[in-house]
């Protein structure tokens, strides 16, 4: 979704469904492991731009929904995180209740995170990871359950 798009759409959700939108705040950022993010002290919502604009309009829409469900819930003063609460209130919204939001078209890291993990034997690893891991782990192909050091992943930086 184009980012100016998407930031109208974040602020328009925010004054027409925020109980207090007047002191609630839109802001960006860098993040690719989450979509969006409340911070309740700083009383800001942010999203972010990787996943914003690789994302369709109806999940961002459903990702703010998610957030003003967290900023609303905080304001009243009930319990935070994906409590019964927090359920009731994004679901009120339009929501999907479920503490993911209702999922991502897209996985950012399959298109974006630069290190990829290989065997021996030629499997590459299902995930790729945006740092380098530090954790030594096995092909799960070659030696299916279990960590065995005879089938250990090396991982690559591959330049996008």
């Amino acid at each position: 979704m184009d980012l100016k798009a998407a930031q109208d759409l974040a602020e328009s959700l925010m004054r027409e469904h925020l109980d207090n939108p007047e002191d609630w705040t839109f802001e960006w950022e860098t993040t690719v492991t989450q979509h969006g993010a409340t911070y309740y002290r700083q009383c800001k919502i942010k999203l972010s731009r990787l996943t914003t604009e690789m994302e369709i309009e109806e999940t961002v829409r459903d990702t703010m929904l998610h957030e003003i469900a967290h900023a609303n819930v905080w304001d009243r003063g009930e319990e935070r995180g994906h409590s019964a609460a927090w359920k009731r209130e994004a679901k009120r919204l339009g929501a999907v209740p479920r503490p993911e939001g209702s999922g991502t078209t897209v996985d950012i890291r399959a298109e974006r995170a630069p290190w990829v993990g290989h065997c021996d034997m030629g499997h590459e690893g299902r995930v790729r990871y945006w740092r380098k891991p530090r954790v030594r782990r096995s092909c799960e192909v070659c030696h299916p359950g279990r960590f065995s050091p005879a089938y250990l992943i090396t991982y690559t930086k591959e330049v996008n």
